[in-house]
Parts: structure tokens; C-alpha cells; sequence
């Protein structure tokens, strides 16, 4: 059966319990208007330590689809539960999203069309395109707005990429993105020791410096609801700062990609304040007073900016985030993940 004619759809479900059947019913719908000659197969991971939530989510899925895959992940380990994904598909092509994800009437299908059409390239890894972060505060959407369009002028493909044109970029993000099951496997898929965050940019950089990149389509666009506070949103960015780091160090071996630390530059411009006179540090503090009363989303993104290069920062002199080894509890896990399966197949 030629590629594109079966696909695995894999998701990691924490504890969206509501959000997970919304996901499901946008792909089922988009699968069978524009894709229906396609066989779907689903894998879920149900990620959370709680037994009961993880119940209840699968009772939510049960409502939904007659059919499917699910893994257990007690543990909570992210890059163990995408590796699951990819290690028990049985298609070439395989999309991972999260329950947090909107999908457009064509998202999915656009992507599965670049597979089809691109099967001889052999230097793809994947397809990916915009994923368009959106708040209900309206403060943080509008700085969403703002980014989004600033990612547009800058030709680096960072976490938030909205470039105008299709393009070839070195960074996708597993929330929309079509892979190709073996040669995800011939870079050993993802990482099971990053278990709270980087997974992504982990197994990209690694893709990387293995000469593969990933096809960006600017009409594959989701919606990433981003319902959080200024200040989780900035734990949250520190965190991808600190990922960039981490990522590196731990593929010391491939080759550095220099741009990634290009927004700890942006930590010289607070430093410059201590060597400035104190009319000129007050006349700009009376500029972002203004701004902030004005143009609040302008301060957000500096704010935003300057915790992901901090979390770069911090992680190169002061490195938090750790390998985790799996477990005994996690390889017995993966022993009987398949018992999971077929106790939902009965």
C-alpha cells in the first residue's frame, strides 16, 4: 500500500478531559471530508499519575471512537510517551498533536498531501506549519498577535515559526507534525530520558545534524490555546530557553547551531541600564510606563523574550533540567504496554 494511504494519529492526553474530544471529533471530521480514502489508526498515551483521570479520559475516547490504541504512562515521562507513539505505529506516516491543539478544516490533510508528493526527497523528516498560539485574556493574545507577526520577518525557525512561504526549517514542533516513522527511528525517535520538556528540540536538533529537515506549509495552520497568566507563560518560555541548552549539551557531537543563542543578546540590552545616566534610565522608564498603558502586549513580548533568554542563560551556567533514566517502574511499563492495547481491542 503506497505512503499516505495509512496514517497513525498519536496523542499524549495529561488530564484534558474536555479538550481531548474536541481534538478527536476536528480530525475525524477533516479526515473524512478531505482524506476519507485514508486508514486512520489511533494511539493514545494516557500520561497522567492519577488512575481515576486516566480512566476518565478513556471513557471519553470510548464515546468517540470504536477503535483504538492506548498506552499507559504513569510515569509521566514526555519523551518516553511520544517514543511509545512511534515505536508501536504500523504506518510510515505518523501525526503527532496535543488535546490543547485546534485543527483547520485542511490542516492535517495539507500535510498529508506534502507526503505524498514529496515521498522521494530524501532529506525530509517531516511537515509541520504554523501553529498560531491564541489567550481568551486579551492582553496575552494580543501579544500572541504581535509575535506571530514578528516570527514572519525572522528567517530562523525558533519554537514559534509563521514563515509566508513554504520552506525547508530545522525545527518542528511535535504539537502538529507529520513524521516519517523510519527515519524518525534511524535517529532513535525520541529521547526517553527527557521526561518535562525538550523532547521536541531534542530529537530536531538531532535531525539536524544528521542532514534532515522538516517541510513547512504556511496553509497547515493549528491554534495552540495558550489560556495562562503572564507569569506561567514566562515559567513556560524559560523552560524552552532552558530546552535549548539542554538539547545541545546533550548532542555535543553534531554540529552547534549558533543562532539558538542569539536571544541572550537581548539580555544586554537591561545591562546596558547600569552604565546610562540616571536622566536618561528615568526618561525610559517613563517611555514603558507609556508603553505598557498603551500598548501592553509590546511589554509582554520583551518579557517574553527576556525570560527564554534567561532560562539559555541559566542553563549553561546554573543547568537544572536532567536526564532522567527510565525507571524499573517505566521498563516494566514498557513490557507490558502491549497488554494496554489488547485489553482495549477485547
Amino acid at each position: 500500500m503506497q505512503m499516505g494511504s495509512e496514517l497513525t494519529i498519536g496523542i499524549v492526553v495529561y488530564d484534558e478531559i474536555t479538550e481531548i474530544s474536541s481534538l478527536i471529533l476536528n480530525l475525524k471530521t477533516e479526515m473524512n471530508h478531505h482524506a476519507s480514502h485514508v486508514l486512520v489508526d489511533w494511539i493514545f498515551i494516557l500520561n497522567h499519575s492519577d488512575h481515576n483521570i486516566r480512566n476518565t479520559i478513556l471513557l471519553e475516547i470510548k464515546n468517540i471512537l470504536p477503535y483504538f490504541n492506548y498506552y499507559e504512562n504513569s510515569e509521566n515521562n514526555l519523551g518516553f510517551a511520544r517514543n511509545i507513539i512511534l515505536t508501536h505505529a504500523k504506518t510510515e506516516l505518523v501525526y503527532l498533536t496535543d488535546p490543547d491543539i485546534e485543527h483547520s478544516s485542511y490542516s492535517l490533510t495539507q500535510l498529508l498531501n506534502l507526503a505524498i508528493l514529496s515521498q522521494q526527497e530524501k532529506h525530509l523528516m517531516g511537515f509541520t506549519g504554523p501553529v498560531i498560539h491564541q489567550s481568551t485574556k486579551h492582553e496575552m493574545n494580543s501579544m500572541f498577535s504581535l509575535l506571530q507577526y514578528l516570527s514572519q520577518k525572522i528567517p530562523f525557525s525558533f519554537q514559534i515559526q509563521n514563515h509566508s512561504f513554504m520552506n525547508t526549517v530545522d525545527h518542528a514542533p511535535t504539537c502538529h507534525l507529520l513524521l516519517l516513522r523510519s527515519r524518525a527511528l534511524g535517529i532513535s525517535g525520541f529521547s526517553e530520558n527527557i521526561y518535562f520538556v525538550g523532547e521536541d528540540l531534542d530529537f530536531s536538533h538531532r535531525a539536524y545534524g544528521h542532514g534532515f529537515r522538516f517541510l513547512f506549509s504556511p496553509k497547515s495552520k493549528v491554534i495552540h490555546h495558550q489560556n495562562m497568566n503572564l507569569w506561567s507563560w514566562c515559567k513556560k518560555v524559560r523552560n524552552f530557553g532552558r530546552a535549548q541548552i539542554m538539547s545541545h549539551k546533550k548532542n555535543s557531537d553534531l554540529p552547534f547551531r549558533l543562532y539558538r543563542l542569539i536571544p541572550i543578546l537581548f539580555l544586554a540590552v537591561p545591562l546596558t541600564l547600569f552604565f546610562l545616566p540616571q536622566k536618561i534610565i528615568f526618561s525610559l522608564f517613563l517611555f514603558l510606563t507609556i508603553v505598557f498603558l498603551l500598548k501592553r502586549s509590546v511589554i509582554y513580548l520583551g518579557l517574553t523574550v527576556f525570560s527564554y533568554s534567561l532560562g539559555e542563560v541559566f542553563e549553561i551556567f546554573y543547568p537544572q533540567l536532567k536526564y532522567k533514566n527510565k525507571s524499573e517502574k517505566i521498563q516494566a511499563q514498557n513490557i507490558n504496554l502491549e497488554k494496554f492495547s489488547l485489553q482495549n481491542n477485547l
